[in-house]
């Protein structure tokens, strides 16, 4: 890809500190997000790299028709989940440490699955599908592995730290795209989150719109209150998981979905 790199999609109401107990965002499925050859980048800082927790979630139980998305953070690493319609591939690699800005990005399809932290690709696989057929919401800060279809009512795993420009790309960027995306937001301060005295998020770079042309308040679920959400979300933190798959302290994921 040469030229300014320009995103399908973006999730600015993403960009935000997650409280590590309840905090999520919810973004409910448009067919904008059906991407077959594709790539997924985005910031965080985690208040502790060494807890399980997830960034991003686009899941439910079992593998449906494939495309299932999970991208977290334990034991220094960034762990990624991606999964067919019978089994699951995972990633995991970089050198992580607390408090500090990391850049991911997850680049998929025909030319097979990748992911790279911080500007180097760190871990990669020959799966050779993406996310087209996935219609789950994305979810930040919480893994909703356990959820119901086309719902985000069993969450967990939740994410305590920021999480700043999200982005989705329709074909798999090249090497070169990846570290530039990296190399343009090396500097701290372009990634800042900043929390106003009434507790309130505010991007530094002021985005709020998804590149869909829809506003977030046409999909995105801002839950940090603990309650349901509009659409029978539920926040789940007890790490237990309704379909009765383990939620082992490895950090991987049952290949039952």
């Amino acid at each position: 890809m040469s030229g300014t790199l320009s995103p399908i999609a973006t999730f600015g109401a993403a960009t935000r500190h997650y409280d590590g107990s309840d905090d999520n965002i919810v973004f409910f499925h448009n067919d904008v997000y059906e991407v077959g050859n594709g790539t997924f980048s985005f910031w965080f800082r985690a208040a502790d790299v060494d807890d399980k927790q997830i960034l991003v979630s686009k899941d439910s139980k079992d593998f449906d028709d494939g495309g299932h998305l999970e991208i977290g953070v334990k034991d220094g690493e960034v762990r990624l989940r991606l999964q067919s319609t019978s089994k699951s591939v995972h990633l995991d690699g970089g050198a992580l440490e607390d408090d500090t800005w990391h850049h991911v990005a997850v680049r998929f399809g025909d030319d097979g699955l990748d992911l790279w932290v911080d500007g180097e690709r760190v871990d990669s696989d020959s799966a050779d599908w993406g996310i087209a057929a996935n219609e789950e919401p994305w979810v930040f800060g919480a893994d909703q592995s356990s959820s119901g279809d086309g719902v985000a009512d069993s969450l967990k795993n939740f994410f305590e730290g920021q999480i700043a420009r999200a982005a989705l790309f329709d074909e798999q960027l090249s090497d070169g795209d990846i570290e530039a995306i990296y190399e343009a937001g090396e500097t701290i301060e372009a990634h800042e989150v900043r929390v106003d005295d009434d507790g309130s998020d505010d991007d530094d770079d002021g985005s709020d719109d998804d590149d869909d042309g829809d506003d977030d308040d046409d999909g995105s679920d801002d839950d940090d209150d603990g309650d349901d959400d509009d659409d029978g979300s539920d926040d789940d933190d007890d790490g237990d998981d309704d379909d009765g798959s383990d939620d082992d302290d490895d950090g991987d994921d049952d290949d039952d979905g």
